[in-house]
């Protein structure tokens, strides 16, 4: 290679450098609206569900969660209407809340379980 190519390949060099420096076109701000939205779980919105209206035997977190009373399904599925759900919801909300830790520790400290008014109303 000759000191004219090599001056050729410094020059051909630096403005691809040049070009890899030049300021990027900023980038569009996306329309709040065009965002994706955060879709709930429908097993969470099913939970909540009882949350709102019986809130002593289904606590919000951090509040510790209690042992549900035998039977409590039964209770539910009567104000199934009242809490705009239906029966396979509610199921699936009642084996999502029963389990994991937070519910099965409470299990084990063994306080009385909870109905929180259901039979009643």
């Amino acid at each position: 290679m000759g000191f004219e190519q090599l001056a050729a390949l410094k020059k051909q060099l630096a403005e691809q450098a040049k070009a890899a420096k030049s300021p990027k076109p900023p980038r569009a701000r996306v329309a709040a609206s065009a965002q994706p939205t955060k879709t709930v779980d429908p097993v969470v919105h099913a939970i909540a569900m009882p949350q709102k209206r019986f809130p002593q035997p289904f606590p919000k977190n951090p509040a510790p969660k209690v042992p549900l009373k035998i039977g409590i399904f039964a209770d539910l599925v009567q104000h199934a209407q009242e809490l705009a759900l239906i029966e396979a919801e509610l199921r699936e909300a009642i084996r999502t809340w029963c389990h994991g830790t937070r519910y099965w520790t409470c299990l084990a400290e063994g306080p009385a379980q909870v109905d929180g008014g259901l039979a009643h109303d």
